[in-house]
């Protein structure tokens, strides 16, 4: 973490708007045990009803304006990752 007051205040400003995106969070800033690789320190995971909802999240407005508030608190990598078996 680089800036713990900006990670705080983008958490509190994330919220209205991952919900407004219908996004529900299953993991917030969690510790992360590796298994294989290097892991990072934590991590946030936020189930949208599909891919087309979560890239309308990290596309909207609302969320491009609390970049700055992200970007003073911490490294970031985003993913959108599809559930399914790609097994079969």
């Amino acid at each position: 973490m680089i800036d713990a007051a900006s990670m705080k205040k983008f958490g509190e400003a994330s919220n209205p708007i991952v919900k407004a995106h219908g996004g529900q969070f299953v993991a917030r800033r969690t510790n992360v045990t590796p298994v294989i690789g290097e892991a990072p320190k934590s991590v946030t995971v936020i189930m949208f009803e599909s891919a087309e909802k979560a890239k309308d999240y990290f596309q909207s407005a609302e969320y491009k304006a609390i970049l700055p508030l992200r970007d003073a608190g911490a490294k970031f990598r985003s993913y959108i990752v599809e559930s399914g078996d790609m097994a079969q």
